[in-house]
């Protein structure tokens, strides 16, 4: 009977013979491994060399298959924090014109290198129709610099006003006029044209009201265009 273990017990009693060999066997009682076993096996799985001293004291607790957590909150936070706030950036002024940088003159080497810049995105050839053209391409084609007329309006004091792009904003386009004035005209209701390489094209502004780096990634449907 006194070989039988306690029902409580993970562990049952060697047979009296084997015990009665145990040396010779090289067995050790299980009260004097298991302590060990159990510490060196938290140490290897559930934390790092630097902390053994915790876990020998037991001043901290210890979670299996524990994971470091997310850092895309921190992320979010931290870029929000260098983005600038549309209020300061009404109170710096920082995409604001200077009166002495309003000249017609000052941004025509601007238009040049657009028209360089368009040329070699729809790859104009004289030789070939302008239906071969992408037409996405002139959605997503970046038009500061370019020299836009507004050609229909629902508004006709609008009508005939051309200047060089300065800035786009999401309904609208600042251009500065021959006269060396900044005008801002809304994108909807109105349809624009401009010249390049000898070519024409129309465009309708209701199409690009997007902001500019959005619409250069921005899949286009083909919709019914409405005359003004």
């Amino acid at each position: 009977m006194s070989a039988v273990a306690n029902d409580s017990s993970v562990y049952s009693e060697l047979p009296v013979g084997i015990n009665k060999c145990s040396k010779e066997l090289g067995l050790v009682k299980r009260q004097e491994v298991a302590p060990d076993f159990i510490s060196s096996f938290l140490r290897r799985h559930t934390f790092r060399q630097e902390d053994k001293s915790q876990v020998e004291e037991g001043n901290q607790v210890m979670l299996l298959n524990a994971t470091a957590p997310k850092k895309a909150t921190q992320r979010k936070q931290s870029r929000s924090r260098r983005l600038i706030t549309g209020r300061k950036r009404r109170e710096t002024k920082c995409f604001e014109l200077t009166p002495e940088h309003q000249r017609y003159s000052l941004h025509q080497p601007l238009h040049q290198l657009w028209c360089g810049y368009m040329r070699s995105l729809l790859k104009l050839d004289h030789t070939r129709p302008l239906g071969t053209l992408n037409k996405e391409n002139l959605l997503k084609a970046d038009y500061h610099g370019c020299i836009l007329t507004v050609s229909s309006s629902k508004c006709p004091s609008r009508i005939g006003t051309s200047g060089i792009v300065l800035q786009e904003t999401r309904h609208t386009w600042k251009i500065i006029t021959p006269d060396d004035k900044l005008r801002t005209v809304p994108k909807a209701e109105c349809t624009f044209t401009f010249e390049l390489a000898g070519f024409v094209f129309t465009i309708h502004g209701q199409h690009f009201r997007h902001r500019p780096a959005d619409r250069s990634a921005k899949k286009f449907k083909t919709k019914a265009t409405l005359d003004l």
